[in-house]
């Protein structure tokens, strides 16, 4: 009886170690998918700032001007830091495509509502 327990330890133990095994690999295939697609990603959304980017900053200010000439200028100040935002935003989608640590959005979004 002691010589089948020792072998079912020992079969559960190799397939413990399989069942280990084929986990590391499939989250290391994970990684490395979830990287590819992050890189093209950020390629996409670079080559668009590149191509596009002028054309949304272009609009929130436009948008901008058209608010303050209605308003008199009484939002100016609002709608200069939503131009700023844009301008940053678009910058850093630009520079996703550099392999140096881009800002993100995000950091743009807080540096333009900080100032």
């Amino acid at each position: 009886m002691s010589e089948m327990f020792d072998k079912a330890k020992e079969t559960a133990a190799t397939l413990a170690d399989q069942a280990k095994d084929t986990a590391a690999n499939m989250a290391d295939q994970a990684k490395e998918t979830a990287q590819t697609v992050a890189d093209k990603t950020k390629g996409t959304v670079g080559g668009l700032a590149d191509d596009h980017g002028h054309k949304v900053s272009g609009a929130v200010k436009s948008a901008g001007d058209f608010v303050n000439d209605k308003t008199g200028g009484s939002l100016s100040g609002m709608t200069d830091k939503m131009s700023e935002l844009t301008d940053s935003a678009v910058t850093a989608a630009k520079n996703l495509n550099d392999d140096g640590g881009a800002e993100t959005a995000a950091d743009a979004a807080g540096k333009a509502t900080d100032a």
